[in-house]
């Protein structure tokens, strides 16, 4: 991996230190190239006609898209965001009163608000306990699988820590019982090696801005084509559906359903580059090179007097939640913003289940990408001692 090339295309790098990639990574001079040129070809000719023109290469977005994750292109949707996209899959599932959803005590909030809203039609929901290392307990989810059990919802990486749940092993017990799976996988597209076959979920959720450094304001459903047919997409569109006589329409047989005539043409085409330079850059090595750094910047956080890493798991991720012991984690982000490095925090509110296991309400989320660099840990970490 050539990190000085890397970081020549990423020109953020030369004005901050970037470790807020879980929020929204910056996108490569290509991706930001593809975005702009396209805005360029509009106002030259108009909306409709530059999306008419660009049609071959909106199509071979999807198809970049869906390489990337081990689809069919007629398998992703592209909708405003992953909590869009989200609900949309969630509110097609052939769920009636009596059913029951099993999910983790990871959970994003938007999902678990969306979750819990299905209650109102007598639909359970069980939260499955975690393994005592921060992950879903793989032996107490297959005891909770009955003849009730209809759909396992899972996020693969949560929004506030660095756990990796483990997606696969989940989607093996779906698949032995029977199961919808539904992944959130908004915190690892991009930066985990992701396979919806070898994960073996029917549904998928993600967004363009964080881990794949692609445009905001975009989303991607994944649905299995097997499962297409028992989906009843909840919104027709005439972009999705064909209205075909007075008191009939059709919806089309693929994932396509599920999206809208208003669409972001340049943001299509964006993510589309996002995709393959991820791909040229390689998802094995991001993954790896992501783990090192982040593995790295624990390390010297520990190191700090008064320094709590809360990060629990066999495998963690690009995301490091830290405490100081005297300074709150929202000041902590606006001393690093005064240094002119950007993090995040993550509140109770987000992941309200799990922080509330921690007994902190906030945390300080430092996320490294690939394009980082030991130097920027170290002079995060300096910062950091001079504070404390």
């Amino acid at each position: 991996m050539d990190i000085t090339k890397l970081r020549e295309e990423t020109p953020l790098c030369r004005n901050v230190i970037h470790f807020n990639n879980a929020g929204a990574s910056p996108m490569p001079q290509p991706v930001y190239e593809r975005l702009v040129t396209y805005l360029q070809r509009e106002k030259e000719i108009g909306g409709y006609e530059a999306e008419a023109e660009h049609r071959p290469e909106i199509e071979d977005a999807y198809r970049r898209l869906a390489a990337l994750v081990g689809a069919q292109p007629s398998e992703l949707a592209l909708v405003g965001s992953a909590s869009r996209a989200f609900q949309f899959g969630l509110s097609a599932l052939p769920l009636k009163p009596g059913h029951k959803i099993l999910t983790s005590r990871l959970e994003y909030a938007t999902v678990f608000m969306n979750l819990l809203q299905r209650r109102q039609a007598g639909i359970e929901i069980e939260v499955v306990p975690e393994d005592g290392q921060g992950a879903i307990d793989l032996e107490r989810l297959e005891q909770a699988i009955d003849s009730r059990v209809r759909l396992i919802v899972l996020t693969h990486i949560p929004t506030h820590t660095g756990t990796v749940q483990p997606a696969e092993a989940v989607g093996r017990i779906a698949r032995e019982h029977g199961l919808i799976y539904f992944l959130n996988a908004t915190q690892s597209l991009g930066v985990y090696p992701l396979n919806v076959e070898e994960i073996g979920c029917d549904l998928m959720c993600s967004t363009s801005r964080k881990w794949l450094r692609g445009p905001r304001g975009l989303g991607m459903l994944y649905v299995r084509s097997e499962i297409r047919a028992h989906l009843n997409p909840p919104f027709p569109d005439v972009r999705a559906a064909v209205w075909e006589e007075p008191h009939r329409f059709r919806w089309p047989p693929d994932a396509r359903a599920f999206e809208t005539w208003e669409s972001n043409p340049a943001a299509t085409l964006a993510l589309g580059e996002a995709a393959a330079y991820a791909q040229r850059v390689g998802l094995e090595a991001i993954w790896q090179r992501v783990q090192d750094l982040a593995r790295y910047l624990r390390q010297r956080l520990r190191e700090l007097p008064g320094a709590r890493v809360h990060d629990r798991g066999q495998t963690l991720s690009g995301i490091v939640a830290f405490t100081l012991e005297d300074i709150p984690p929202l000041r902590v982000k606006e001393l690093l913003k005064e240094h002119k490095v950007n993090v995040h925090t993550s509140t109770a509110r987000s992941a309200l289940l799990d922080m509330q296991d921690w007994g902190v309400s906030e945390v300080v989320r430092a996320s490294v990408h690939y394009f980082n660099t030991e130097e920027e840990v170290e002079a995060v970490v300096r910062i950091l001692a001079e504070a404390s």
